[in-house]
């Protein structure tokens, strides 16, 4: 596990007690432990992806120990309910590439590159998808990226699935059109 780069002192927890959620940033190994158990279970035993099935059953990869982790608790059982991957531009240099770089062409970001974090790899607990997980994540992602990395311009790559390119398409243009798609990333493969 990567060393926090947030000292307990300035690592912050902010309590949300209307929806009894707690975000912070994982500072133990414990609980990226916990944030592994979480994605196994979403991603295997929820989305049937059977190719990450181990017998350890978490979902961990060479990434982990490189990134923060934004996490999301149930306040009243402390369950991680909900986890979103931080990767500074130190910790890409350091590990090669930013994950998304294995499925997008990152090139356009080039002048931006050491002052943006990938925030990735996201995962919500099937019972807390009512929104109110993501929605503390978005509140509380921009503080935790200048916090775990001083980054302030995060980014989220990600992967939309459709049968035909016209289809692609009609998507990337009305994500455009919305502005939900700020640059244009090209699949690589």
């Amino acid at each position: 596990m990567r060393s926090p780069s947030v000292s307990s002192e300035e690592h912050s927890t902010v309590q949300l007690p209307r929806a009894g959620l707690v975000v912070s940033l994982a500072t133990q190994q414990e609980e990226i432990r916990e944030v592994q158990r979480l994605r196994y279970r979403v991603f295997t035993e929820t989305f049937k992806l059977s190719g990450l099935a181990n017998s350890e059953a978490l979902n961990a990869d060479e990434f982990d120990d490189y990134c923060d982790h934004l996490l999301v608790r149930d306040a009243k059982t402390a369950a991680v309910v909900g986890t979103y991957r931080l990767m500074g531009p130190a910790a890409a240099q350091r590990m090669g590439h930013y994950y998304s770089e294995r499925e997008f062409d990152l090139s356009g970001l080039a002048s931006l590159r050491a002052r943006t974090v990938e925030a990735g790899h996201a995962c919500v607990h099937p019972e807390y998808r009512s929104g109110s997980v993501v929605s503390r994540f978005y509140r509380r992602k921009s503080s935790a990226c200048r916090l775990s990395c001083n980054a302030p311009y995060p980014f989220s790559p990600g992967s939309v699935r459709t049968r035909t390119c016209a289809a692609r398409a009609a998507v990337a243009q009305r994500l455009f059109t919305q502005r939900w798609l700020g640059l244009w990333c090209t699949g690589v493969g």
